[in-house]
């Protein structure tokens, strides 16, 4: 069996121990496992039969497209990636799903004056690792934002109500058809509960209903291997957003599991059949 773990280059200058373990654990289960830069697939696929599965660690559509058009598993898939990858899309999906999200609508930085009603959540569509997301609360606040990020006038952002409990949520790593585990994200003092930028993380446990409406969601995506964040509210989950790359930092840092020991098992059982 053949595997690819595609990543472009800017991530991998900051996930090179994560590229690292998929292609020497890989080899361990006997999967021929090569890193690709998605700059290069072309001159890759020119040399190389296609591989049984794709692991990509990027966000390039063009590259999934082109690799499932050759029977390649990739994982994430394209249309699960472009639902993931928006999070407008994200949210308007979850709804049709039957999930619950806060009130957001999606405007042009040109409209934001006269469109936001404050206090507001702010951020990028494409955004991830919180970057961008900003909590504001008048006009002022609003200016500022827009000038430490300097998007382009017709740049569209997500204006989003705010959570009922602020700086903290849920990670839920859903792997296949089951749940790897769930983690509570908690920033004393701050608003935004990223454990990469400061947040603690503890392990807990879904009741029957939530792990079970979790999966369902999941199912509805299509994804392999995605991080589900949600909101807590007194009234019950309600869904943030979908990491099709999802970071793995808090698994090996507060679990026992390998997340790239699972994710390989799971592309081995799954694409074996046809390896």
């Amino acid at each position: 069996m053949q595997a690819i773990v595609v990543y472009d280059r800017t991530r991998y200058a900051n996930n090179q121990w994560l590229a690292q373990q998929y292609c020497a654990q890989g080899e361990a289960r006997g999967i021929r496992t090569t890193m690709v830069f998605a700059e290069e697939l072309d001159a890759y696929l020119r040399t190389h039969e296609p591989p049984q599965f794709a692991i990509m660690r990027c966000e390039n559509q063009q590259a999934r497209q082109q690799l499932e058009a050759l029977g390649t598993h990739t994982s994430n898939s394209a249309r699960a990636s472009w639902l993931c990858n928006d999070k407008m899309r994200t949210l308007t999906h979850a709804r049709e799903l039957g999930a619950r999200t806060l009130r957001t609508c999606k405007y042009a930085v040109h409209e934001l004056f006269d469109a936001v009603s404050y206090p507001a959540v702010l951020k990028p569509l494409d955004g991830h690792g919180g970057f961008a997301v900003a909590h504001i609360h008048n006009a002022t606040e609003l200016a500022e934002y827009l000038q430490t990020y300097e998007f382009a006038p017709d740049t569209e952002l997500l204006c989003q109500e705010v959570a009922d409990v602020i700086g903290k949520d849920l990670r839920v790593y859903v792997l296949g058809d089951r749940i790897l585990a769930a983690m509570l994200r908690h920033a004393p003092g701050q608003f935004l509960s990223n454990f990469t930028r400061g947040g603690t993380a503890t392990r807990v446990e879904l009741s029957a209903a939530d792990h079970a409406m979790v999966l369902e969601l999941a199912q509805g995506f299509g994804t392999d291997f995605a991080g589900f964040d949600f909101f807590p509210s007194p009234t019950g989950l309600i869904l943030n957003e979908v990491e099709d790359i999802v970071g793995m930092r808090m698994l090996y840092a507060h679990t026992t599991i390998d997340p790239v020991a699972e994710h390989l098992r799971y592309l081995h059982e799954t694409c074996g059949a046809t390896g």
